[in-house]
């Protein structure tokens, strides 16, 4: 798992770090983690958000800052009229200075960024992006 950015867009993977720990204890560089019940489509749209401001250079925390200028600090703000459960955060458990390296921005640049979040593998040999997204239906 070096050099992994994980983000766990499950619902509370930060009410508990046990979780979030394993995988930093496993090498995880990055780890993004929701602290409460979240709604599907906040935490979709947040995630999208941070991939894409990792992909135009930011480091997470920024990409972060940049995702919740768009959608709001949590869930419940902008989503309360989706029926938001709770007062969920997204948050950088470790990592904030992680980036994408330039010669990875060049292959995601390429095609082999997948946005649909069903991917999960590496993207280079130095690079794996693994994403974890549950639906409630």
């Amino acid at each position: 798992m070096t050099n992994t950015f994980l983000y766990l867009s499950t619902c509370s993977g930060l009410r508990d770090t046990g979780l979030a720990e394993a995988f930093k204890n496993k090498g995880a560089a990055a780890i993004v983690a929701n602290t409460d019940v979240i709604t599907t489509i906040y935490t979709s749209n947040v995630m999208s958000a941070v991939v894409d401001g990792l992909l135009d250079g930011k480091n997470l925390d920024l990409a972060m800052a940049y995702a919740k200028e768009i959608y709001g600090e949590q869930d419940s703000e902008l989503y309360e009229e989706e029926g938001a459960l709770g007062y969920a955060v997204p948050t950088v458990y470790c990592g904030g200075d992680y980036t994408f390296a330039e010669e990875e921005l060049d292959v995601l640049a390429d095609g082999e960024y997948q946005s649909d979040y069903e991917y999960i593998g590496s993207i280079s040999d130095d690079l794996s992006v693994l994403t974890i997204n549950t639906r409630w239906w």
